[in-house]
């Protein structure tokens, strides 16, 4: 089984390119493979005789173009090919990067809609917060600035009337005392408002 395969790798295309990046970097990683696509690995060596030899790479570069490009979907092939990217791993490399930095925006643009859009009903508190602290993961891969205490807000904005007993609690938490009110403590003090509304009355015997 290939190393591309053992990792699960798509193929990139305009959509995928963080995920992509993180996990072909992982594999290039475990190929020891990653310090020569990046250009840091030193073509000359000094040997045991005190003596500079230049170290075959060939067959190395192969291997690591072999494995970056064989994951690169046909969409988008030829600007990730151009200006040597078709032969050379190392710009190869550096032609995806690049390609990469012309989507950052347009991803951030659609990771922040997405969580600010996400809806928060009574019956999928927990599926909310799981899918708020995975964008907020997308954000932070992309480098985003995040503001927490306005995320803090708007999800107690988002809360349901139904739900009005939880927002209230976390907003009197918040007011009285030092607690900062950011997305993080307000996630946390939502989960442990739902599982305290759900957890079981022991009757008295």
């Amino acid at each position: 089984m290939a190393s591309t395969d053992k990792f699960h790798i798509p193929e990139l295309t305009k959509d995928n390119y963080v995920d992509w990046v993180s996990k072909m970097s992982s594999v290039l990683k475990a190929k020891e493979l990653y310090q020569l696509v990046i250009g840091k690995e030193p073509a000359k060596i000094r040997g045991d005789d005190g003596k500079i030899f230049e170290v075959d790479q060939s067959k190395r570069l192969d291997l690591a173009h072999a494995t970056i490009i064989t994951r690169v979907h046909f969409s988008v092939s030829g600007r990730v090919k151009k200006n040597g990217g078709a032969n050379c791993p190392k710009k190869l490399w550096s032609n995806i990067l690049e390609f990469g930095a012309s989507k950052k925006q347009a991803n951030k643009f659609k990771a922040w809609y997405r969580l600010v859009h996400l809806p928060l009903r009574v019956n999928n508190v927990q599926q909310f917060i799981s899918a708020f602290w995975d964008g907020i993961a997308v954000l932070e891969s992309l480098d985003a600035s995040i503001d927490e205490e306005s995320l803090g807000h708007i999800i107690l904005m988002k809360i349901p009337n139904e739900l009005a007993h939880v927002r209230n609690a976390i907003i009197a938490s918040g007011t009285s005392s030092s607690m900062e009110v950011t997305y993080e403590t307000v996630l946390e003090m939502l989960d442990s408002q739902i599982s305290a509304d759900s957890a079981p009355v022991q009757s008295k015997p």
